[in-house]
């Protein structure tokens, strides 16, 4: 499946409100000697406040007043679908899990899968897509009196984290290890009966 416009303009109006969306959940958890977790939910309610077919901009406002404008791409089969007036809800979820567990063999790698559901024909327009990501990466420094460990990925880039020491002793340089980032963004439309 393609991904469609309603997707694009959800992701950048999550962006353009991004500092303002209105309940942010976040969540870290580390499980001793088995990894680390860290999750975050934003969630935002906006209303349609007007549509130009011609140019695909759609703008859309805050409860608290603060407006955007999104374009939506070619995509978008059923943009006239849509009426100033209705809400919509943009719900953006992503995670991160790192468990510092060996791979074998191999080389530093990346790997994405998608999943898409769009809203029936007979709904307004809406739908959830989820990717995951799996990253090998290899351990080029351990500092146990730091407690940490520095990673470098498929792309030759280097990350430095803090680490639980009991998760040190089982690993070393030149070890490759996984770690699991998920996202996933979904859009829903509802039309407020008058």
């Amino acid at each position: 499946m393609k991904i469609t416009g309603v997707f694009v303009a959800a992701a950048l109006a999550l962006t353009a409100f991004a500092a303002n969306a209105q309940t942010v959940q976040q969540q870290v958890s580390a499980e001793k000697g088995k990894g680390i977790q860290a999750a975050q939910l934003a969630e935002l309610e906006a209303t349609i406040q007007a549509i130009n077919l011609e140019t695909r901009e759609v703008v859309l406002k805050t409860a608290d007043g603060k407006e955007a404008t999104v374009v939506a791409g070619p995509e978008v089969k059923r943009l006239a679908d849509l009426k100033v007036g209705d809400k919509v809800s943009i719900q953006y979820y992503e995670s991160l899990t790192l468990k510092l567990a060996k791979v074998e063999g191999g080389s530093p790698s990346s790997s994405s899968a998608s999943a898409e559901q769009r809203a029936e024909p007979t709904e307004l327009p809406g739908g959830i897509k989820t990717t995951t990501t799996l990253v090998t990466a290899k351990i080029t420094a351990v500092d146990t009196a730091a407690s940490t460990v520095t990673l470098v990925g498929p792309k030759g880039r280097s990350i430095t984290l803090d680490v639980d020491p009991e998760l040190l002793t089982r690993v070393k340089v030149g070890d490759l290890v996984a770690a699991e980032y998920t996202e996933a963004l979904a859009v829903s439309v509802a039309r407020i009966q008058k």
